[in-house]
Order: C-alpha cells, then sequence, then structure tokens
C-alpha cells in the first residue's frame, strides 16, 4: 500500500528545495566576490557549494573549459615545426634551373644559415610538392569495350 502524499511534499516542478535555494544564494554571493577580485579562497567556496548541485556544476566545468581553451589558445596555435613554404618555393626555381638536390642543399644553407637544409630534406620537399600539383587521376576519362 502506498503511502499517501502531503502537501509538504508536492512541490511545483520549478520549486527549489530550501537547501538548493541557500546553496544557490550561496554560489551567487561567492560568484559575485570572485569576479569582483575578492579574497583569495572565494573560488575553492564557491567550487564546494556548486559541487553540491549536479547541474550547476556541469555548467560551471563547461564555462571553465570554455574559459581556459580561450586563455591558452595562443599556446596551442603555435605548435611544432614552422613550414618551410619559403624554402620549398625556391628550391623549386632552383630545380627547373637544372641544379641537383645537392647543389640545391647548398644555395639553401649559404643564404639561409648552416643546416637549414640537406639534399635528403630537399627531395622531399619537391616530392610533397610535386604530389599537390599532380591532377586527380580517378577523374580521367578511359574508353572502355
Amino acid at each position: 500500500m502506498p503511502l499517501p502524499l502531503r502537501p509538504r511534499d508536492l512541490r511545483g516542478p520549478f520549486e527549489l528545495a530550501p537547501l538548493e535555494s541557500q546553496i544557490e544564494c550561496a554560489a551567487k554571493s561567492a560568484k559575485a566576490a570572485i569576479d569582483a577580485g575578492g579574497g583569495s579562497g572565494l573560488r575553492e567556496k564557491y567550487e564546494n557549494i556548486v559541487r553540491r548541485i549536479p547541474r550547476r556544476w556541469r555548467d560551471y566545468c563547461d564555462a571553465q573549459v570554455k574559459y581556459d581553451a580561450e586563455r591558452y589558445a595562443q599556446w596551442y596555435k603555435n605548435t611544432g615545426t614552422p613550414r618551410k613554404d619559403d624554402i620549398a618555393a625556391e628550391a623549386q626555381q632552383l630545380k627547373a634551373n637544372g641544379k641537383s638536390y645537392h647543389q640545391i642543399a647548398i644555395a639553401l644553407n649559404q643564404k639561409y644559415g648552416p643546416d637549414t637544409t640537406n639534399s635528403e630534406a630537399v627531395r622531399a620537399r619537391l616530392r610533397s610538392r610535386k604530389r599537390q600539383a599532380t591532377p586527380d587521376k580517378t577523374c580521367s576519362i578511359s574508353s572502355v569495350e
């Protein structure tokens, strides 16, 4: 036999429980103090309060991830080795003039400094550029009988 419901047990769908409303008020005041540049331990207090409400904690974590992504985006932009497009273009011109890979490497090292490139790197760079310039072979039309 189910227990009868009392009027105090029934709450509207948007009505907060008393403890949750107190937590909401404390969280709002702590967030306002943090935004204003308040004390040092407020962020930890705010996180402890908001952690009790799963929906608010999820929103807080999402906002923190977004903030961190915007703040540290400049560090993630320039990862890896910088491209050497200008060196590759110059190597293509030198190759078109009839120089060997070794001669191209010597010329580029004289212009850009020692150990900038070598003959194998020049060959690989020109080969990768050559692949981009070839047309797509899947579009060719051939007679099939």
